[in-house]
């Protein structure tokens, strides 16, 4: 088992395939520090450009990215009121129906299982939003 020559974990990032990230005896977390350190402008264009792309206030709409103002989810799933982080990984924002003027507008906060569900369902199931209430139409 490995260890981290600096702060003596045997943690570190493990990527999509499995492989554990180790530079040069060093941790993920330790080698990102010791990075940002020799590096500083380059660490921080980086950590720019990432948080950029994972930024909270930016959804996906019809094939573009919006940025809003505000962050839009509240961290609860309007179907089963799973709290992201305690009972559910994350959630995503699902548009019932899209209305140029309105990005959000018909739109309704729901965590990956309800999520997968309702795209399961295809368009025979409608979430009311603001609302618990499935709204049923005829396929």
């Amino acid at each position: 088992m490995r260890t981290c020559l600096n702060c003596g974990s045997t943690n570190t990032y493990i990527d999509k395939k499995g492989t554990p990230y180790w530079r040069k005896g060093l941790c993920n977390k330790c080698a990102c520090k010791d990075y940002s350190k020799k590096h500083p402008n380059e660490y921080k264009q980086y950590h720019n450009k990432w948080h950029s792309i994972n930024d909270h206030k930016r959804i996906q709409f019809k094939d573009k990215r919006i940025q809003l103002k505000d962050i839009p989810r509240k961290g609860i799933c309007s179907l089963c009121h799973a709290v992201k982080g305690v009972d559910c990984i994350r959630t995503s924002m699902h548009h019932m129906l899209y209305d140029d003027k309105n990005v959000l507008g018909d739109t309704v906060e729901l965590c990956n299982s309800c999520h997968s569900k309702l795209h399961g369902l295809g368009s025979s199931v409608m979430v009311k939003p603001n609302t618990d209430k499935c709204l049923t139409t005829p396929v």
